[in-house]
């Protein structure tokens, strides 16, 4: 689940999304993380059906009615397109979790943290992070041009809104 990060004096608070929305934070430093839309649909292929996790299995195996071997050898483009027919929040578009009008909010992409670590940096923070992405097991995933169209249509509120998401 993404909740708001939020930084003020006494350092970083995480809150959830409705409080954040209800209340007066005009003192924070207001910032998210998002994740690249074609990044997000391998990661959540890979964790739900490569890392063998049994509950994550068990989660596609109810909600695509498949059996466990079924959900373990499933191609990515049938995932995606078992995805957009059965909606699961680990899916869910990230512009309608983190598009707050009127909130002033920092967006930084998970790929490129670096203007994330200046921008604490000069608030007196150090981020300390990984370059690891994507990397929770060692199966490669190059999306088709079928596949980019099926994440595209996943994500499709996150592409129609992809400018809230440009680095500025």
């Amino acid at each position: 689940m993404i909740k708001a990060v939020l930084l003020n004096p006494y350092g970083f608070k995480l809150i959830p999304r409705r409080q954040f929305i209800d209340g007066d934070f005009s003192e924070y430093y207001i910032f998210v993380i998002y994740r690249d839309f074609v990044d997000k649909a391998i990661s959540i292929f890979k964790n739900f059906t490569k890392d063998n996790i049994y509950s994550r299995e068990t989660q596609m195996m109810e909600l695509f009615n498949l059996n466990r071997h079924e959900v373990k050898t499933l191609p990515f483009t049938r995932f995606l397109e078992l995805a957009i027919k059965h909606r699961d929040h680990h899916w869910e578009s990230q512009y309608n979790y983190l598009h707050f009008p009127g909130k002033v909010i920092h967006m930084f992409n998970l790929n490129n943290l670096e203007p994330l670590r200046k921008s604490l940096q000069v608030r007196g923070f150090n981020l300390n992070y990984s370059r690891k992405i994507n990397q929770s097991c060692s199966f490669k995933v190059i999306p088709s041009e079928k596949d980019l169209q099926l994440i595209e249509c996943l994500f499709d509120d996150d592409y129609k809104h992809a400018d809230i998401f440009k680095e500025k």
